[in-house]
């Protein structure tokens, strides 16, 4: 009876020393679960502050052109073309002591960085002839961005501007970059895009080293697609 009950007890204690052992490989489980997924979160983490800094030592007017790049490629028009439109108001307010800008201004970086592209020397007498000037430009700009249409005759910066063109139409895939039918003026849309991205990009040659770009610069915001720290000590999303 004594053996019998020194066996039961013996048996008990094994089975608890087997539990006890069993709870403590669990329990050291998930702290080593618990730690992996800390190390993979704090990944994570560094990932995103490190692609934060690389973000940052770029010029933020890439995120821009990426912008019109990507949107060409989905063939979203529109997008490309309201974005291409837009960023020499941008860079010429960026210039600006007090981020001002105008249509002036615009043309004139318009005609210094991509009007080029649409002057051609034509006939016998090799004759200058301008398909896209700044004013036009900027005229299309105020048409599309703030009225949703392509005709610009009424746009007070070409008031009194000769051989204007009343409509600029855009066509995707065109063969040829321009062509003037009387007073419409037809462009292709991928090439004034990509004429636009070379001209920021000589804009931002120019500009090296120029502290007022480069401080107003940081004032462009940024549209966040993954975990960021808005302030030191702070992660936010991820």
């Amino acid at each position: 009876m004594g053996e019998a009950k020194k066996r039961g007890s013996f048996e008990e204690r094994k089975k608890q020393a087997l539990e006890l052992k069993s709870h403590k490989e669990n329990e050291s489980a998930l702290i080593q679960q618990r730690e992996k997924e800390e190390q993979e979160i704090l990944g994570v983490k560094l990932l995103a502050f490190a692609k934060s800094r690389l973000e940052s030592s770029k010029p933020r007017l890439f995120q821009f052109t990426k912008s019109i790049e990507d949107s060409l490629i989905s063939k979203n028009y529109f997008a490309a073309l309201i974005m291409a439109l837009t960023l020499p108001d941008i860079c010429c307010s960026l210039e600006d002591e007090n981020r001002r800008t105008s249509g002036k201004k615009y043309a004139r970086w318009f005609e210094k960085y991509v009007g080029h592209h649409y002057i051609s020397h034509l006939g016998l007498d090799q004759a200058k002839t301008t398909f896209l000037s700044g004013e036009e430009c900027f005229a299309l700009r105020c048409s599309y961005l703030h009225k949703g249409t392509n005709n610009i005759e009424d746009e007070k910066i070409i008031k009194d501007y000769e051989s204007k063109s009343v409509k600029i139409e855009f066509m995707a895939e065109m063969n040829s970059d321009c062509l003037k039918l009387n007073n419409i003026l037809l462009l292709k849309l991928e090439a004034f895009c990509y004429r636009i991205i070379e001209g920021v990009n000589n804009w931002l040659q120019d500009s090296k080293g120029n502290s007022r770009i480069t401080s107003h610069m940081r004032e462009i915001p940024k549209i966040h697609t993954e975990g960021f720290s808005p302030i030191p000590g702070v992660f936010i999303g991820g």
